[in-house]
């Protein structure tokens, strides 16, 4: 009667490790971004566009491993957030201020990239400007159209939310973070779908 008891328990336990590593793992995505169509405005999908094609345009770069790109790109994009910062896009005081909070972080991130020395430095500093572009998109309910979301997959599956992120208008992409290897992987989440 003990070994079953015992064989019981252990395998409560083991369903408890289970449970608790796949609450672990939403949990850290879920604090990544959070998609809310409540905020949606007009004006402000306009200039998301902008921002996903200069980003676009740095993840051309970044897959090609040129800084010269890179760096010229995202200066272009420091001064379209800085512009955008100008504009009053949408009558609700509450969502302009998370439009320019959003705005303000993505901008410190786009600026730290720009004094980054080497390819791994600017792989992660990427990294969290597409973290901070994420959210921005999600706060804001960006809706117009489909951002697909990408995950490096050199991690193991337990640890991939520690993977490097990029984001697509397209199902399918290759990972900038890999240049060498030019498969197309396919999209882990879809922006509008959290």
């Amino acid at each position: 009667m003990r070994k079953i008891w015992m064989l019981f328990l252990a395998f409560i336990f083991f369903s408890y490790l289970v449970a608790c590593s796949n609450e672990k793992k939403s949990q850290v995505e879920g604090n990544l971004w959070s998609f809310d169509p409540t905020k949606n405005d007009p004006l402000i999908e306009d200039n998301m566009e902008y921002l996903l094609s200069s980003y676009q345009e740095i993840l051309k770069g970044l897959g090609q491993n040129d800084t010269l790109v890179i760096f010229e790109k995202t200066r272009l994009l420091v001064k379209l957030t800085d512009s955008m910062h100008q504009m009053p896009i949408s009558k609700d005081t509450l969502v302009q201020k998370e439009y320019a909070t959003g705005l303000t972080a993505l901008q410190f991130e786009l600026e730290g990239m720009v004094l980054e020395q080497s390819i791994p430095e600017i792989r992660n500093s990427f990294n969290m400007v597409t973290l901070h572009l994420l959210q921005l998109l999600g706060k804001m309910g960006y809706s117009k159209k489909t951002v697909y979301i990408f995950n490096t997959q050199e991690t193991s599956k337990e640890e991939q939310e520690d993977g490097l992120y990029w984001l697509s208008l397209n199902k399918k992409s290759i990972s900038p973070y890999n240049y060498i290897d030019n498969e197309y992987v396919s999209a882990i989440k879809i922006l509008q779908e959290n």
